[in-house]
């Protein structure tokens, strides 16, 4: 029999030991640190997003049920006290630069990726996740309400995380947009929420394209009308200066308007871009592109431990988000590097009950060959004991 690593151990080795180890010594995460170390701790961690665990003592009690298994795979006994101190004293930044580590190596395997639009497209947005400002009093924004908000920048094609900020519950989303920064010839797609015209003015001077909807009360003048239509989805498109004196100052150069139908909701949306290039039925579609990025973060809040957190500093609650996001990058890579045709959601609820195995991926997750199930179909169906 083949002598494999453990599932637990190939979900990890994306991460190298050595930028690991550099992350750990840059922050001095071990520093004074006899027998938890971050690399222990950061596998626990990981440990405790797989199974979904509700808590600290949840993870020790896992971890210490499956004594046995644990050497195999890179794990060890915890206690409690001691876990909690950790996420307590070890430097959230740590994660961060794991973070970051991991996504350049994911980086690198969206090359074979086919793109629908020619230019970069990134989605923006921002979800908050709701704590008890009693608990987490940190974090409030609230009288009666705490919560955190991640500030994301999402590619909608390869489906990856590239940009993110964090800030309590009263910033506003706009107030986070010029944290961003794209590369020349991106298209960021923005709600509403987003439509300050100063901001869309740098990413315009910047060099890149913004898709977003028109505010309610935005005045402009008509320059030219390139389409107009009665029926059909594009019902008209064209150029346009705003009229307004604070908004012809915050943008002073020309805009287009595409106005297009929605069949589903029956009413026509007013979508404001800088990109002349691209037909307006493709404007339209880049902006339909943003319900990726509501869906991310659904996925995340209902996949990983986001929303009830095994620490209650600052300190410790970014780092288990830093870790979720890990998490989420080391489930895209194996999928993507072993192609895994399975989402994301089926792949990690398959790990929950197979950390410990010591088997290969592939004969974890592909079948077998269709040569071996034509010798086992008879027997299946014969009944012969």
């Amino acid at each position: 029999m083949a002598n494999h690593s453990t599932i637990m151990k190939s979900l990890e080795s994306a991460i190298s030991r050595y930028e690991f180890q550099n992350a750990v010594d840059f922050f001095q995460g071990d520093k004074g640190v006899r027998r938890f170390t971050t690399k222990q701790m950061f596998s626990s961690l990981i440990f405790g997003q797989v199974q979904n665990s509700y808590s600290i003592r949840d993870i020790e009690h896992s971890l210490n049920a499956n004594e046995h298994r644990l050497y195999h795979a890179g794990l060890s006994r915890i206690k409690r006290s001691t876990f909690a101190d950790a996420m307590e004293k070890r430097d959230h930044r740590i994660f961060f630069r794991i973070y970051e580590e991991l996504y350049g190596k994911a980086i690198v395997l969206t090359g074979g990726i086919k793109r629908r639009f020619k230019n970069p497209l990134r989605l923006v947005d921002a979800t908050m996740v709701e704590v008890n400002v009693k608990k987490y009093s940190w974090a409030r924004f609230r009288q009666t309400k705490g919560g955190i908000k991640l500030h994301l920048s999402y590619d909608s094609e390869t489906e990856l995380p590239d940009q993110m900020f964090f800030t309590d519950g009263k910033v506003a989303d706009v107030n986070r947009l010029n944290s961003f920064g794209f590369e020349e010839g991106t298209i960021v797609v923005l709600d509403r929420g987003y439509c300050d015209y100063n901001s869309l003015y740098r990413i315009e001077i910047n060099g890149g394209f913004f898709v977003t909807r028109l505010k309610k009360n935005g005045c402009y003048g008509i320059e030219e009308v390139f389409s107009e239509n009665t029926d059909g989805l594009v019902r008209r498109d064209m150029k346009v200066s705003f009229t307004k004196p604070q908004a012809a100052k915050d943008y002073p150069k020309s805009v287009r308007i595409v106005e297009y139908y929605d069949e589903e909701k029956d009413r026509v949306f007013s979508f404001l871009t800088n990109d002349f290039t691209h037909t307006a039925q493709e404007i339209a579609d880049m902006y339909k592109e943003r319900w990726k990025i509501e869906l991310f973060f659904k996925w995340m809040k209902q996949n990983l431990k986001i929303k009830t957190f095994w620490g209650t500093s600052q300190n410790a609650v970014l780092i288990q988000i830093w870790v979720a996001l890990i998490m989420y990058l080391l489930l895209w890579i194996m999928k993507i590097k072993n192609g895994i045709a399975l989402s994301l959601q089926r792949i990690r609820q398959i790990l929950k009950t197979t950390l410990f195995e010591r088997k290969s991926l592939e004969t974890l997750f592909k079948p077998p060959p269709r040569a071996v199930i034509r010798v086992l179909e008879p027997y299946l169906f014969e009944g012969v004991s």
